[in-house]
């Protein structure tokens, strides 16, 4: 059974304290005096759900506490879901003569701020509870790309917080760029996510070069290296016919080759130095192949081996063949 605590007539600090300490799971009263509610529907409370939970509560019945979120920074409650299951246990208090502002309804607290807040409630009762409607969803994607921190999210990130898909943001965000009510926020520039991380990368058909990708031991710009694959060898010992996939860096060009049209017939107009460029890049890819073999795991790398020898000793073999057959 959840540890339940009650807050209501505390200060913000004093309530901190206690909150940072709860184990997980527990339930906090807290009043409407203490705390601001979230409201993303349109149409605002609906009285007739209002009443239907309070009478679910006289009966007893199991009705989940709400979600709020507290601001150790700003000190704030924020009741992000579960605004009508509050109102509830206010009509019931009102009605036994308890001032509407000091009634005690239970929620769960998280530690986050006024953004956290309004992500958990943007993409609230998307599974449970009411169902949103088409303005409720609306506002929400609204509330989201108006927010100077979130606005700058990336589209698909969006979506998955507010529950929706992405080409209803992509069209969300076009339609107030062009209302002039939201910055144009290039997609270069966006914030996505990785990984449980934040991150910026290129999208495709902009002209800007690619951001740098945040990785546990270093900043890695793609536009530094070409890349021929990007796959790593596969491990999966269980996989029946695992491919290994080699990402191997090609070294650029020391001198451009010449083209077609500029070489003269006479073999003295190329350059002197063409056939030893090329011989030291393919020296360089060499290495970089040889590197990429070198880390492919051994479950992967002996069949790769076995094939290789049985394709020798069979060429082996053909060559003997035909050679005894010229001899004859």
């Amino acid at each position: 059974m959840a540890k339940i605590y009650n807050l209501v007539g505390m200060q913000h600090d004093e309530m901190y304290d206690i909150i940072k300490k709860a184990p997980l799971g527990t339930v906090f009263y807290i009043s409407k005096r203490q705390t601001r509610f979230l409201q993303l529907r349109v149409d605002g409370l609906d009285k007739k759900l209002v009443i239907e939970y309070a009478q679910a509560k006289r009966d007893n019945e199991d009705v989940p506490p709400g979600d709020a979120f507290f601001d150790p920074e700003t000190k704030v409650i924020i009741l992000a879901d579960g605004i009508h299951r509050a109102e509830a246990d206010i009509l019931i208090g009102v009605e036994g003569g308890t001032p509407a502002d000091d009634v005690p309804f239970p929620v769960r607290i998280h530690l986050g701020s006024a953004q956290d807040a309004l992500l958990f409630a943007s993409g609230g009762n998307s599974k449970h509870g009411k169902r949103r409607s088409r303005r409720d969803i609306e506002n929400a994607v609204r509330s989201l790309l108006l927010d100077p921190e979130l606005g700058r999210w990336s589209n698909g990130r969006l979506a998955k917080a507010a529950n929706v898909s992405v080409p209803y943001i992509e069209k969300m965000r076009e339609r107030l760029e062009k209302e002039g009510v939201a910055p144009r926020i290039a997609p270069e520039d966006r914030v996505g996510e990785r990984g449980g991380k934040p991150y910026r990368r290129r999208t495709k058909g902009t002209d800007a070069p690619p951001k740098s990708i945040e990785t546990d031991d270093a900043s890695v710009n793609p536009a530094d290296t070409d890349t021929v694959a990007t796959t790593s060898p596969s491990t999966d010992a269980n996989a029946d016919n695992a491919t290994t996939h080699l990402a191997v860096t090609v070294p650029p060009l020391a001198k451009p080759a010449p083209k077609a049209d500029e070489l003269d017939a006479n073999a003295q107009s190329l350059p002197q130095d063409s056939g030893a460029t090329i011989t030291e890049t393919a020296r360089q890819f060499a290495e970089a192949l040889k590197a990429a073999l070198d880390n492919v795991p051994p479950a992967l790398r002996e069949p790769t081996r076995l094939e290789l020898l049985n394709t020798l000793k069979a060429d082996s073999l053909v060559a003997s063949t035909n050679s005894e057959t010229n001899n004859i």
